[in-house]
């Protein structure tokens, strides 16, 4: 599949996620050199109080809920370079700084199929993300809803639920048969 008719089905999901949740609803893809998480796509939210960032915006795979999410499906080879490689700055004090805690994270993603990341990336931010997997299974993106954390902390579970489902819907669109890859 083309890289736009990707990003025309994906967008199409991407709405009709909103409509449900009237958060920020963000696609997101790896770097794999940069080892970046890459916002492609967002649909900003239409409340006043908003998380709030242009498409083309940067973040370290480790500090953000679509980068996690993008790291634990990789394959485990690539997944463990990086972890030997990367240096864990803090984005914010809740930035996970330990390889042994990321690498927890990672694998307690690959078996709920979701991530939240509660002001890891930015403070006073929530971001919960899953993964889209393409026809032949492989990561192709992370689905992400993303705002404040005091609307998380009474919404959570709904965004979790959300996600999940709205990713499986993208896999499914983009020919995944059952809305999932390797692992998930």
């Amino acid at each position: 599949m083309s890289a736009r008719k990707f990003a025309t089905v994906v967008r199409g999901v991407m709405v009709e996620l909103q409509s449900r949740c009237p958060e920020t609803v963000i696609l997101a893809v790896m770097d794999r050199a940069a080892q970046t998480v890459m916002y492609t796509d967002v649909l900003e939210s239409p409340q006043l109080i908003r998380y709030s960032v242009p498409p083309g915006t940067t973040r370290p795979l480790y500090g953000s809920s679509a980068g996690q999410v993008l790291l634990a499906f990789q394959d485990e080879r690539w997944r463990e370079q990086y972890l030997r490689r990367v240096r864990l700055k803090p984005l914010t004090p809740r930035t996970i700084t330990s390889v042994d805690a990321l690498r927890k994270r990672l694998a307690s993603i690959r078996q709920s199929g979701f991530c939240v990341s509660i002001s890891e990336a930015v403070d006073g931010a929530t971001g919960v993300s899953a993964p889209i997997f393409g026809s032949d299974g492989t990561l192709l993106a992370a689905l992400l809803i993303a705002g404040p954390t005091d609307r998380y902390g009474r919404e959570g579970q709904s965004w979790s639920d959300l996600v999940k489902d709205f990713a499986s819907r993208a896999s499914r669109a983009v020919g995944s048969p059952n809305g999932s890859g390797h692992g998930a």
